[in-house]
């Protein structure tokens, strides 16, 4: 930080003034100064005496001999005076004809109002700018508002969440309706950093007949090719999506499988994402170079059902291995 203070001092025509102001602030906060008001206390800032026409925010940004925190910012737009002016040219003039006579009085009256006037710009900046209030200024309130448009408005419900902040950047997606298959995919995707991730919509699965709805001679249900159903179950293709993955390398593949935080994370964002009532599986395709036989002892590749193959031939036909919902 000190190299680009020491910049910001000698070529300061080459930054804009939102940039040069932002830098000074953070400079001062991370010498231990309360963020808030740094730029009221330490930083002031007046129009330049010219009625030339620049090319650049700023002329120049001097630091305090007694006080290297505190800056002085000679700015080129915003003032009552200089070229910029909405005043008549003749204060501007007057102020000229008093500096060459080395005074300054009627500068600095002025200027009790110009300072003001630079603070409120930075601000109405500032006000609209969410990452500038999020990372710089860590605004509670911004920040708030932020997980009330996710859905997290209270404290109860981001307890329910390791990292609920990683959730902010998909605030684009979730607020999307109706969510869909492909904004699904997006979410997992980057939130695991896997871009391998498809998804399956449609999936047949046997779902349960209710009881009130089982075929019963001369009662109901008994209706050929209407609603007669031999059993209590029927394929059903209309309730349950599969999240596809791979094919993945050895390592990517073990943080995958559940009781790791990849498959509790996904696992979170599908539960967060959707906003109907679907069953889900994930199906994961193994490289063959990342296989292992199994080897007793070796917690990484005896977990049966997800991660032992028998043989030593390193070609194994079935290299899928399909997760449900809820492990």
């Amino acid at each position: 930080m000190p190299g680009i203070i020491e910049d910001l001092l000698q070529k300061s025509s080459s930054y804009n003034f939102i940039q040069a102001i932002r830098l000074l602030i953070y400079s001062v906060h991370m010498r231990g100064d309360e963020y808030e008001g740094v730029m009221r206390r330490k930083i002031r800032v007046h129009p330049h005496l010219s009625l030339d026409f620049p090319g650049t925010d700023i002329i120049s940004i001097e630091q305090k001999d007694t006080d290297p925190d505190k800056y002085f910012i000679t700015s080129t737009f915003l003032g009552l005076y200089g070229a910029s002016s909405p005043l008549p040219t003749f204060y501007t003039e007057d102020l000229l004809e008093e500096a060459s006579d080395d005074r300054s009085i009627s500068r600095d009256f002025i200027d009790i109002i110009n300072t003001p006037a630079y603070m409120l710009f930075f601000k109405c900046w500032g006000k609209y700018s969410f990452f500038y209030n999020l990372v710089e200024s860590r605004s509670d309130d911004v920040l708030d508002r932020l997980f009330c448009l996710l859905g997290f408005g209270t404290e109860k419900i981001r307890e329910n969440f390791v990292h609920p902040t990683r959730f902010l950047r998909y605030i684009g997606l979730t607020t999307q309706m109706p969510r869909s298959a492909e904004g699904l995919r997006a979410l997992i995707s980057d939130s695991i950093s896997e871009p391998s991730i498809d998804i399956e919509q449609c999936v047949p699965a046997m779902v349960e007949i209710p009881a009130d709805q089982l075929c019963i001679l001369g009662a109901r249900g008994h209706c050929l090719g209407e609603d007669a159903s031999i059993g209590s179950f029927v394929s059903d293709s209309t309730g349950k999506f599969r999240v596809h993955a791979g094919p993945l390398s050895g390592q990517k593949f073990q943080d995958l499988l559940p009781g790791g935080e990849p498959f509790m994370l996904i696992g979170k964002f599908i539960d967060y994402y959707l906003d109907q009532p679907l069953d889900w599986d994930m199906e994961i395709k193994v490289d063959e170079a990342g296989i292992r036989p199994v080897n007793l002892g070796d917690a990484g590749c005896c977990r049966l059902g997800w991660n032992t193959w028998l043989g030593s031939d390193t070609r194994y036909p079935e290299n899928r291995v399909r997760l449900e919902a809820g492990h």
